[in-house]
């Protein structure tokens, strides 16, 4: 008697499914949790005589998170439901889908910057100017995320208004 084992079709490509509404969700409030954490840090500078290698993780966790992020909501087809919908609104998506390059590149400096100072022992005075690049940063996200629902909201609300 032989033992017939399920086999896999190896002619089909292997696809992974597409991001749903739900992991993307998962993922921002992640981000959101990662940043609050960080703003710890922001508000209470005195965390870092202490923590200094968990402020560095922390760093390096969120600018991982959001390359996750990025990636997963350009291959969702960022905003192209809100263009489709309001031809109008196809400059600012581009700038915000634009951003995401700059707010990338601005995590990335923050975590090599805190590796420096977080590692090496730099002045309390070098770690303020870290953490105030960091609050500068976290303004950044914030009015991001405000520009992206902000954008979405007035291409369903002008389109369901007859305006569109």
């Amino acid at each position: 008697m032989t033992n017939k084992q399920p086999t896999e079709n190896r002619d089909e490509p292997q696809t992974s499914p597409e991001p749903d509404a739900h992991e993307i969700q998962r993922g921002e409030t992640h981000l959101e949790d990662l940043r609050t954490a960080l703003n710890a840090f922001v508000d209470n500078p005195a965390l870092l005589r202490t923590h200094r290698s968990r402020f560095a993780e922390l760093l390096t966790r969120m600018r991982d998170q959001l390359a996750i992020q990025f990636a997963i909501k350009e291959a969702d087809g960022y905003l192209d439901q809100v263009v489709q919908d309001a031809p109008r609104l196809s400059e600012p998506a581009e700038k915000l889908r634009e951003e995401h390059s700059s707010l990338y590149r601005s995590a990335c400096e923050l975590v090599e910057d805190a590796e420096v100072l977080v590692f090496q022992k730099k002045s309390q005075l070098a770690l303020a100017h870290l953490l105030k690049r960091l609050s500068q940063f976290d303004f950044k996200m914030e009015q991001h995320e405000v520009d992206e629902k902000h954008l979405v909201f007035e291409s369903t609300d002008r389109d369901i208004g007859g305006q569109g």
